[in-house]
């Protein structure tokens, strides 16, 4: 009996302990709520995970297990659990990773949380699964365009919930079309609704030019995304329609202006005439064509083409132009004829005109026309005198700011200041001498600066020859003295102008153009030779040149800033003595202006480094890659002056005055130093 008491007792004490542990474990999990959930993203689409959350909050979990439900359905776990602290409500978050394989609203069911032998479920929760996948699309703004019309098209790709940024997009050309890429700059664009959030990211954007009426298709464009799976695009089909009859000619569809020009209204017999003609704006610039001019019934033929735009939203942008050269031996005036333009404008798609112009010039006899005989004498350089290289007027030949010891012209002030220092304790303070003196000075070491040693007489005979034979109209053979005279023994700006002066008279002007930038890369501040230079540039019709130099002279600068350097310690000492504020707002307005003229003269010295020179090659192909097979897309006339970028074998990256980068053959580039 004692043995029977002692087991019924026993097992009351294990009875009493469970429902001890049990009451503990209920405590827990009704404090607030202690098992929730939760599921996000609201509204996750077909076949794309999601999170399911379970939140146990109490104050001891030292034996939670967590089951999911017997039965999913539709959905199926692919990740999970992962368990971490909840600290700021004392309790731990445990996570499953799940996935929908149909759309539509489905039950999750209960989730079994255990706890010792506590056991409860969490709530069922309706999810509704939406059928929105990714997918890449076309994008265009119209279905029916014209043959020769350029028009945007663009590639996106369309994702719900997550962002994703596909790895490559691979895209086939078209049959029949132009087809090339542009970068737009566009940005993802994102917006929520319904709790889902929607995301376009822009993958390619292409302008299109069918050339052939029919029908014209886009094919679908390959997208692989990061997990290695594919995604195509639709493919699109446009409709290409002819042309309006009075738009045939030119093909142009856009938004465009044009401009006319003659280099010169009156030109001797057989001289040379250039008219050209630009076409500006936006639209297909790739695939029209310009008005040709007509002169006395016959055509105009064999242009020098000029092309300068880019790809861009609404087409390409830039301007075309045409330069046709005219000779004509008959005196007598003419007329140049630009028949009409017609253009479809892509905003109204109605078909728009550009009246005909016409340019009148007039060619004269050399011997015969009081004007003519004017201009010959207007364009009859006057020669310089070439042996001139003393005092300023050999500046030009002398860089002043590259010889060391002319940098002691900064000293006078410095040390004339510290002189006043030392003897201003001095009773005798008579220094008024030694402002002169240090002037005086100043003076002397800068004449010293501008003259140029050389022996002038080497090529007196050469220079005076060549003198005689240009006033006697024979150029040939004064070009042949002026050209063998050393540069090093004379001014040679001067030997420079004289010999583009040569070059002038015998029609050379590529050659004059050239001497003339070598004399303004050596003096800025000839004025002279700037207007000839300019005129030069007018009448061959190269316009928005590169200067070779910035004015002015970057030896004048430095000159300039020596004196305001010196005068800066003359006043210094003067405010000294006297103590005037007047002074000190000098001083101020000194350094002000000092600090001005060193920063154009870095500015100009920097330009006069730039490699720059023409194109002394007539037609010069320009090239995008450096590479004999690459075909030209530009040809740029003779005189064009150019900047040099870079050099690669045998081809040079340049730049001209436009803006136009390419590479042309090294030996086409005659440069200005």
């Amino acid at each position: 009996m004692e043995f029977q008491a002692d087991r019924t007792f026993s097992g009351y004490r294990k009875g009493l302990v469970s429902l001890l542990l049990f009451l503990t474990a209920a405590a827990v999990f009704s404090q607030g709520n202690p098992v929730g959930l939760k599921v996000y993203p609201q509204g996750p689409a077909v076949d794309q995970e999601f999170k399911v959350e379970i939140y146990l909050y109490g104050n001891f979990f030292s034996d939670v297990v967590v089951l999911p439900p017997d039965r999913l359905g539709v959905f199926t776990i692919t990740g999970g659990p992962y368990v971490r602290p909840d600290v700021s409500r004392n309790g731990i978050i445990i996570t499953f990773t799940l996935k929908s394989r149909r759309k539509g609203k489905h039950l999750l069911r209960s989730f079994t949380v255990k706890s010792g032998q506590a056991v409860i479920k969490t709530k069922p929760e309706w999810i509704t699964i939406t059928g929105i996948k990714p997918k890449v699309m076309w994008r265009i703004p119209k279905r029916n365009v014209y043959i020769g019309e350029t028009i945007p098209v663009s590639l996106e790709f369309s994702v719900w919930n997550t962002l994703e940024i596909p790895g490559s997009v691979k895209v086939r050309t078209p049959a029949h079309s132009w087809f090339e890429e542009f970068n737009s700059g566009s940005k993802i664009k994102a917006d929520k609704t319904n709790g889902t959030q929607h995301f376009i990211v822009p993958l390619k954007n292409y302008l299109i030019t069918p050339i052939r009426t029919g029908f014209l298709k886009l094919l679908p464009a390959r997208v692989l995304l990061n997990n290695n799976k594919s995604l195509y695009s639709n493919s699109v089909t446009l409709r290409v329609v002819p042309l309006p009859r009075a738009v045939k000619k030119s093909g142009a569809v856009g938004d465009f202006n044009m401009k006319y020009s003659l280099n010169t209204e009156q030109i001797t017999s057989g001289d040379r005439l250039t008219v050209k003609i630009t076409l500006s704006g936006r639209g297909n610039l790739n695939y029209l064509n310009l008005p040709v001019p007509v002169i006395d019934g016959k055509v105009l033929k064999n242009p020098v083409k000029e092309e300068n735009f880019s790809a861009a939203a609404d087409g390409y942008n830039g301007y075309i132009s045409r330069t046709y050269e005219i000779r004509k031996k008959n005196p007598g005036s003419y007329k140049c004829i630009i028949p009409d333009f017609y253009y479809i404008d892509s905003k109204s798609g109605r078909v728009k005109k550009i009246k005909s112009h016409i340019l009148k010039f007039t060619v004269v006899k050399e011997k015969q026309s009081a004007a003519a005989s004017v201009k010959i004498r207007e364009q009859k350089w006057v020669l310089r005198d070439i042996n001139s290289a003393a005092g300023m007027a050999g500046m030009a030949d002398v860089k002043i700011y590259k010889i060391p010891w002319v940098y002691l012209l900064f000293l006078p002030g410095p040390v004339f200041l510290l002189f006043f220092m030392i003897i201003r304790r001095i009773a005798d303070r008579n220094t008024g001498w030694k402002i002169p003196f240090v002037l005086v000075l100043s003076v002397l070491l800068l004449n010293g600066a501008v003259h140029k040693n050389g022996n002038t007489e080497a090529g007196n005979g050469s220079i005076s020859r060549g003198i005689n034979f240009y006033n006697n109209s024979d150029y040939t053979k004064a070009l042949d003295e002026f050209l063998s005279v050393d540069p090093e023994h004379v001014s040679s700006t001067a030997l420079f102008f004289d010999i583009a002066a040569c070059y002038n008279q015998l029609d050379d002007y590529v050659k004059a153009i050239h001497y003339l930038r070598k004399v303004l890369k050596l003096n800025p501040s000839d004025y002279t030779a700037r207007k000839y230079l300019k005129g030069l540039e007018l009448k061959n019709a190269l316009d928005n040149q590169i200067t070779p130099s910035v004015f002015p002279d970057p030896n004048y600068l430095f000159i300039l800033i020596i004196v305001i350097f010196n005068v800066f310690f003359l006043f210094l000492i003067v405010y000294l003595r006297k103590k005037d504020i007047r002074i000190v707002l000098l001083l101020i307005m000194l350094s002000v202006f000092l600090f001005i003229c060193a920063g154009f003269f870095a500015y100009s010295v920097h330009y006069l480094h730039k490699k720059t020179g023409i194109i002394a090659a007539e037609k010069s192909e320009l090239k995008k890659i450096p590479e004999n097979i690459a075909r030209p897309w530009i040809h740029l006339k003779n005189g064009t002056a150019v900047e040099v970028l870079e050099t690669a074998g045998g081809y040079r990256l340049i730049r001209t005055g436009d803006g136009i980068l390419g590479w042309v053959v090294s030996g086409t580039v005659m440069f200005d130093k």
